[in-house]
């Protein structure tokens, strides 16, 4: 089900994003084989809302379910980098390996935190903000930047990401904010 929801979100995304690429056409959405792309953004989207849908039919907390998704996401885009970084022109590869290096201290270090029972939430929000950090130190090297009207994409959807997740992990937390 978090396979299917991240594949339809990551498409819908690709095809809200790069409207001027595919102009707007019903055929250049669907046909993903004949007009290929897939926004990782929108992957997350999409299989946050089915893995959310899903929890809640089956009656699951569904932050917990989503912290278990937590490490094997890690773990798949190292992989994918390590990939890229074997098979990237050697201009660009060095950037897939500090993705591939990224992804490994992140998995890393959420197997060493899992260790302990923490609060539900904590280990997508740990990932969540994280995986933005590293996008946002790595922008600056990547030469796949996409601009939408003069705005960075890769970069403005991460801080998007690290600000709001952030909020949340503190609201996860249950603390309170006059206290800290």
């Amino acid at each position: 089900v978090g396979a299917l929801g991240a594949a339809v979100g990551a498409r819908i995304f690709e095809f809200l994003v790069n409207y001027s690429q595919f102009k707007w056409s019903f055929e250049k959405l669907v046909f993903f084989n004949v007009y290929p792309g897939f926004d990782f953004y929108g992957a997350l989207v999409g299989l946050f809302i089915a893995v959310g849908l899903l929890a809640r039919v089956k009656k699951l907390n569904v932050l917990a379910t989503l912290d278990l998704l937590a490490a094997p996401l890690v773990f798949a885009q190292g992989v994918i980098s390590l990939w890229r970084y074997l098979t990237a022109e050697f201009t660009f590869a060095i950037v897939w390996l500090f993705y591939a290096l990224g992804f490994l201290v992140i998995f890393w270090v959420l197997k060493r935190l899992a260790k302990r029972k923490r609060h539900d939430g904590f280990f997508i929000c740990f990932y969540l903000i994280s995986y933005s950090i590293l996008e946002i130190i790595l922008f600056w090297w990547r030469a796949d930047v996409l601009f939408i009207k003069n705005i960075p994409y890769q970069l403005v959807v991460p801080l998007v990401i690290f600000q709001g997740t952030l909020i949340m992990w503190y609201l996860l937390s249950e603390r309170n904010f006059m206290r800290d």
